[in-house]
């Protein structure tokens, strides 16, 4: 008897979780997976369901016009994803030629009683008629189309043998030869088979079907073949070994031939292994070894930008790559991050994360690679099945630096010192004022590192913006937060230890027990001098009291906080989390403290940065103040400010233009239309935006930097401000710099960004008026 089969990939299908006497529940209820496009066939044909179906009996039901023609049918085969009908006669009923019908089962178990098997939730139609089935959607069911008196006009394929027939890899050729007398149409699938990863005999199933042949001809197909990794069929999940044998099987027809899925086109007619016989299909063995996995090698042509990164910048590595990838960096001749996963890979492209300056893996560890410094980058590319860790797989094919050719690595060179910020503020983080002036805490580009607080020329001063003391104070590890006390010594949080709040007049840490540890990014001071922190490590807000003694913790379970902000009137304390959200909780220390914000609601969550941005969970690394009713939260991955009026609970990206924007600070009273500055991470600059309206924030810094390298060009047209540097437009056209592919990219009022043109290009330059 000829059975059925059906065009799409079969999915991934659940297993049986075992049989039980028990009525069937919603658990258990049969789901089919309907096949598209629509099964055809004949009466006395057999129909393939698949799905999910716990049971070891079924019965068949199919349905014309909201009726049932044929009821309780017995299935002939039965099995976790696959249920067998037998396709009825449509003599003495209403159903018409070629009319496309309904299937539905119902699936029970041997020992089931009458009563048992007749819940609804036994039927995959849920015991309901037709007319209901649109507004259940629980209800599954397969469609199925009685042929037009024909069987699709294919004669049947016979196969000979398939060449290479053994050592074949994933992403090889295989031609299968027709046998004598036999002709292919002119459109054809391939068909592979497979046992599960065991060998289990009954196991075999199809696992890459309907796969489109690379080329075509009367007597021969090519077919390519696939990954031993199995992610479809009966034995998805499973990987066959080494070594392992599998079929092929031809699906074949002429253009225009009505019905291509009729059994007469495929070359086993439609039946299960076990019905096979000599030209129903040709069999194929899997190569015993590895050597050829990641066949080609990948290699690499090219890399940007090539020249003044910084940690944490995103370099695109080009070249020809496999459907995996990571990045392994290297400096003086040794790894110092190995496998980091790329942040996006194609097959042309790579994308890499550029490391810290500060080794902490292998032989170099403990060692800070200095500014200018060129790394290497190599990449690891492969494909599902093969060994990843074969040299082959490696640009460098797991050769020493010494002997690499120039398509195993591309170079890239760290920013150079007066490139890092604009050489005059090193990765600064949060602000206070002091005495008209800026105080910056300098955290260090690139996540740590940094040992000072700058003093910044205040905005009425008659320098303003310039930096009047690089180190106002110094000796920190990191330090990243930095508010007043009420007696006016400042309080700042570094990463000395495991985390340490510091007393800039006592210059000691704080007694706090322990506490806060953790990434302590943030602090601000209430009125009788409680000192609050986000713990960023821990995911927590801690309290202190004035002589710095650990209070408690305010909350705990956030996602990474790394700002907070207070309102006295309300006796809250404001937060955000890693998405940019806003939270608040009591100022107070009690019974119900820590707060538990992994529900967020018990933490008063107020999407912000998840309302703006709803497709990306990376928003904010710090900053938030209140001015009246609006928040102004930094939003670092979108190098912008967000505002949050919370008398009209709207939220929008307000404040452009900064890179990686981190530490914010207000002028003047909150109540009215100050000024925002904002410390821009990645430039080592301070912006500064008036908060009446939304729009560009202008360069507030004076950073810029003289250099001996280089000559100034006298026409103002060459000449571009770059991380406080003057620089000039010129460039080798030879290296990559033409009329398609412009030097620069205009930014924004104040600033040029570099463009697609290599910034070795550029020469540094006194500072200008330009």
């Amino acid at each position: 008897m000829a059975k059925l089969v059906f065009v799409a990939l079969l999915v991934a299908l659940i297993g049986m979780q075992g049989v039980s006497a028990d009525p069937c529940t919603a658990a258990t209820n049969p789901e089919i997976s309907a096949q598209s496009p629509i099964p055809t066939g004949l009466g006395g044909d057999t129909l393939q369901i698949f799905g999910a179906f716990q049971g070891t009996k079924a019965n068949c039901f199919w349905w014309y016009n909201n009726a049932a023609y044929v009821l309780y049918q017995p299935a002939t085969f039965v099995s976790a994803s696959t249920i067998e009908c037998p396709v009825p006669s449509t003599s003495g009923t209403d159903v018409p030629d070629c009319a496309t019908v309904s299937v539905t089962v119902q699936v029970y178990n041997d020992d089931d009683t009458f009563a048992d098997r007749q819940t609804n939730e036994c039927f995959s139609h849920w015991g309901q008629a037709p007319s209901q089935w649109a507004t259940n959607p629980d209800v599954t069911f397969q469609e199925f189309q009685y042929d037009c008196g024909n069987t699709g006009g294919c004669t049947v394929p016979v196969l000979d043998h398939a060449a290479p027939a053994a050592g074949v890899h994933a992403g090889d050729t295989v031609t299968v030869h027709a046998a004598a007398g036999t002709a292919f149409g002119d459109e054809a699938r391939c068909h592979w088979w497979s046992t599960n990863a065991a060998g289990t005999a009954g196991s075999e199933a199809g696992y890459a079907l309907y796969q489109t042949p690379t080329a075509i001809t009367s007597s021969s197909i090519d077919c390519t073949v696939p990954s031993r990794v199995i992610s479809s069929g009966n034995n998805a999940g499973d990987t066959l070994p080494l070594g392992a044998t599998v079929w092929v099987v031809i699906q074949t027809w002429n253009t225009g031939e009505p019905n291509p899925q009729s059994v007469d086109c495929f070359s086993h007619e439609g039946q299960s292994y076990g019905s096979w016989s000599a030209g129903d299909s040709v069999t194929v063995q899997y190569s015993n070894t590895v050597a050829n996995a990641c066949n080609p090698v990948p290699t690499i042509s090219g890399v940007l930008p090539s020249v003044g990164v910084n940690p944490g910048d995103t370099v695109t590595i080009s070249g020809s790559f496999h459907a995996n990838a990571r990045c392994l960096w290297w400096w003086n001749q040794n790894a110092y991050v190995l496998y980091q996963t790329a942040v996006s890979h194609s097959a042309t492209e790579v994308e890499c994360t550029v490391p810290s300056r500060s080794i902490t893996f292998g032989d170099d560890s403990g060692i800070t690679i200095p500014p200018c410094d060129t790394v290497r980058v190599t990449i690891q590319s492969w494909n599902a099945g093969d060994n990843a860790q074969a040299n082959t797989c490696f640009t460098h094919e797991g050769q020493t630096w010494p002997s690499w050719a120039s398509q195993d690595y591309a170079e890239v060179e760290y920013a150079c010192d007066n490139d890092m910020g604009g050489g005059c503020l090193d990765g600064p983080f949060d602000m206070t004022w002091e005495n008209g002036n800026i105080l910056v805490a300098n955290e260090g580009a690139g996540g740590g590192g940094g040992s000072t607080i700058a003093e910044v020329a205040g905005p009425t001063a008659a320098n303003a913006g310039d930096v009047v003391d690089p180190s106002f104070l110094s000796g920190f590890n990191g330090p990243s937060g930095i508010t007043h006390q009420n007696n006016g010594n400042l309080i700042i949080t570094d990463d000395q230890g495991t985390g340490s709040i510091w007393d800039s007049t006592a210059a000691t840490a704080f007694p706090s027990a322990g506490q806060p540890g953790g990434n302590p990014n943030a602090v601000r001071v209430n009125f009788n001098g409680t000192a609050f922190v986000a713990n960023a490590a821990f995911g927590s807000i801690s309290s202190f009291d004035a002589a710095g003694n650990f209070l408690c913790e305010l909350a705990s379970g956030v996602n990474t906080p790394q700002a907070v902000e207070i309102d006295d009137t309300l006796g809250v304390v404001y937060f955000t989390d890693w998405q940019g959200d806003l939270y608040w909780v009591d100022q107070t220390c009690d019974a119900t403290s820590p707060v538990d914000c992994t529900t967020p609601a018990n933490c008063n969550h107020v999407a912000v940065g998840s309302s703006v941005y709803p497709t990306t969970s990376d928003v904010t690394q710090g900053g938030l103040v209140k001015a009246g009713a609006v928040f102004y939260i930094s939003a670092y991955f979108q190098d912008a400010v967000l505002a949050y009026d919370s008398s009209t609970s709207t939220a929008s990206e307000c404040i452009t233009g900064v890179q990686e924007a981190r530490g914010l600070l207000l002028e003047g009273s909150p109540s009215g239309a100050p000024d925002l500055y904002i410390t821009s991470y990645a430039e080592g600059e301070i912006y500064v935006r008036n908060t009446a309206t939304c729009g560009a924030a202008s360069l507030y810094t004076n950073c810029q930097q003289a250099s001996a390298n280089g000559m100034c060009i006298p026409e103002a047209a060459n000449l571009f401000y770059y991380k406080g540097v003057v620089m000039t437009t010129n460039c080798v056209a030879a290296d990559g710099c033409n009329a398609g592919n412009p030097d620069l990219v205009l930014g924004n009022t104040n600033y040029y960004k570099v463009g697609s043109a290599k910034e070795g290009h550029m020469t540094k330059c006194e500072p200008a008026a330009v």
